[in-house]
């Protein structure tokens, strides 16, 4: 039906897209578009859609978090040649258990709320909205970031479901 957005248990169906959801876990399961009869997701990837990630320095694998990514030589850097290791171990770690995962119906369509408990942070809350009148997807991550001083970086992953597909940097 056009403009109406259907709820489950475990799925959000807009005109557009239709979102299936374990909820006990908050793993997102699929993500279909409707409009193009394409599975979005890439199922078997390890990581599923908008997963929180915080990747570290490997510590079991380098004895110095820091001089595995940047192994200083100052003759080098002083001519201009970068000293960046673009081939340290890293460690990557998902959030570690959904404490919360709902649907929130509004006017405009629907959202799913997840709440976690992730490395890195003191809190997460992750919402993903679709709407009845338009084919976007909304998402949106609130944190605590912990005060970490070694080096990190926290991300979250989409993996696609693309055959082909061309990525330009600038």
């Amino acid at each position: 039906e056009n403009g109406v957005v259907k709820i489950t248990d475990s799925s959000i169906e807009s005109p557009y897209h239709r979102l299936e959801f374990d909820g006990k876990t908050g793993r997102i399961l699929s993500l279909f578009d409707k409009t193009r009869d394409w599975q979005m997701l890439d199922q078997n990837s390890e990581w599923t859609l908008f997963q929180y990630v915080q990747e570290k320095v490997d510590s079991l694998k380098h004895e110095d978090n820091r001089k595995a990514l940047f192994p200083r030589d100052v003759e080098m850097c002083n001519n201009s040649i970068s000293c960046w290791n673009h081939h340290w171990s890293a460690l990557r770690s998902g959030a570690h258990k959904n404490t919360e995962c709902q649907v929130e119906k509004h006017d405009s369509g629907a959202t799913l709320v997840l709440k976690w408990e992730a490395p890195g942070v003191d809190w997460l809350e992750q919402r993903i909205t679709f709407f009845a009148q338009k084919p976007e997807i909304e998402f949106v991550a609130n944190l605590k970031k912990q005060d970490i001083r070694t080096p990190e970086g926290i991300y979250f992953t989409f993996p696609l479901n693309l055959k082909t597909w061309k990525a330009k940097f600038d």
